[in-house]
């Protein structure tokens, strides 16, 4: 059916609702009204011809709305540039799935082409469901996979992905980079003396000093139990014990009690290894050689 001129802006927009409602059974148009997303129709100038809005999108006025402005340009509704692009795909006969972003918020949207019953398109339907929350669970289950729950340091997965990267990155520029092993000194005997949860709370000590005195680029994980590492990249053997003996100076310093101390060993790719193992083992080298020479910031034999 041909729209005419004559008719008028919502005249035309009824009847392009009709049009895409006669495809549609009368179940399908419950489950759409009773649905938990937004919809809307354009003609092919992309102009508004029946719609609600969600919660982020605005109107003419730029006020938010539940419902959009017949008449206005689908592209004032929304700040994105691709929200634009995959109506004009649909205007050329696909369907598009895409999800868009606005402020704070992350929505599905699907959009296909809205034709005429002898097939022409004539606009675009399009529907949206707000995913924001989905979102927030996906990354709060993205940062469980990857951190320590008791320090909020990387983890030990995170930690070797950490280290592998920076191999690959030095094996491309040439360039060297350098781990620091750490190990709580005395965990079982500040657990036997003063509880689990005063050792549990030494653990999180340890964790605060390695991002206090850590650079943006450098990765603190806890290794494992009492073992913590720290990735550094950029960084020679001299740096990594510099950095060693700044995260045990600040633990000295520390007022709260009981006092704790680490230990400490390092190694620097390439030359003590090249390897995730290599490297982590010639590190812990130094760590037992810092323990058995009683120093709080051990060096690599």
């Amino acid at each position: 059916m041909e729209l005419k001129t004559s008719h008028s802006f919502e005249d035309q927009a009824v009847m392009r609702i009709d049009e895409f409602a006669s495809g549609c059974s009368l179940d399908v148009l419950q489950t759409l009204t009773q649905a938990p997303a937004h919809f809307w129709s354009t003609d092919r100038k992309l102009r508004v011809t029946y719609g609600t809005a969600p919660a982020a999108w605005k109107n003419s006025s730029g006020a938010t709305s539940p419902s959009l402005d017949l008449g206005e340009s689908i592209a004032g509704c929304t700040s994105g540039e691709r929200h634009m692009q995959m109506h004009h795909r649909a205007l050329h006969g696909e369907t598009v799935s895409y999800e868009l972003r606005e402020g704070d918020k992350a929505y599905f949207a699907r959009v296909a082409p809205l034709r005429a019953r002898d097939g022409r398109i004539v606009g675009c339907v399009g529907a949206a469901v707000d995913i924001t929350h989905r979102h927030l669970v996906m990354e709060r289950l993205r940062e469980l996979a990857f951190t320590d729950p008791m320090t909020g340091l990387a983890n030990y997965r995170r930690l070797i992905d950490c280290m592998e990267l920076e191999i690959k990155r030095c094996e491309r520029t040439k360039r060297s980079f350098s781990i620091v092993m750490l190990d709580l000194d005395g965990l079982k005997t500040l657990n036997d003396t003063h509880g689990h949860l005063c050792g549990s709370r030494a653990l999180c000590r340890v964790a605060n000093a390695l991002r206090s005195q850590g650079r943006s680029t450098d990765l603190a994980a806890r290794y494992g139990g009492d073992e913590f590492c720290v990735v550094l990249p950029e960084t020679s053997m001299d740096g990594a014990k510099n950095a060693a003996k700044r995260i045990a100076d600040c633990l000295a310093t520390e007022a709260e009690a009981p006092s704790i101390s680490v230990s400490a060993g390092a190694a620097t790719y390439p030359s003590h290894g090249r390897s995730t193992d290599q490297l982590i083992v010639a590190a812990d080298q130094g760590l037992y050689a810092a323990k058995a020479h009683g120093r709080g910031a051990g060096k690599r034999r």
